[in-house]
């Protein structure tokens, strides 16, 4: 929204523009707050810290260059827009990662809570 309204500003100039200003300004006053990101950004981080950086599985690495499908990476990637509800069971955190949970969504983000809690139930890992 604010990069939004900046680029309207940057094209359309004042005093056209302030529409897109006061917009933004009433929209993100207005917009539920939340820091769950940022803890989970944190938390990350910690995990990160305490265990060290592990490679994503090879299916999520790049295959932009040759000799990347000798060395397995992007083989065997379940795209999800191709399955039911757009939802792969296919492990997308490293190995030795997979039960953790760094995002814990707050009241503010009671949307955002129930499509995890979907994935979930739909994974199997209440």
């Amino acid at each position: 929204m604010a990069v939004a309204a900046a680029a309207a500003i940057e094209h359309v100039g004042l005093p056209e523009g302030q529409f897109a200003l006061a917009q933004a300004a009433i929209y993100l006053s207005l917009a539920p707050k939340s820091d769950s990101a940022k803890k989970a950004i944190g938390a990350a981080r910690e995990h990160v810290r305490e265990h060290g950086a592990k490679p994503p599985p090879p299916y999520l690495q790049s295959a932009g260059y040759n000799a990347a499908a000798r060395l397995g990476r992007g083989v065997g990637y379940d795209y999800p827009h191709d399955r039911p509800g757009h939802l792969s069971d296919q492990e997308l955190a490293p190995e030795g990662v997979e039960g953790e949970r760094f995002y814990a969504p707050d009241e503010a983000e009671a949307a955002l809570r129930e499509r995890l809690e979907q994935i979930r139930r739909a994974r199997g890992r209440r």
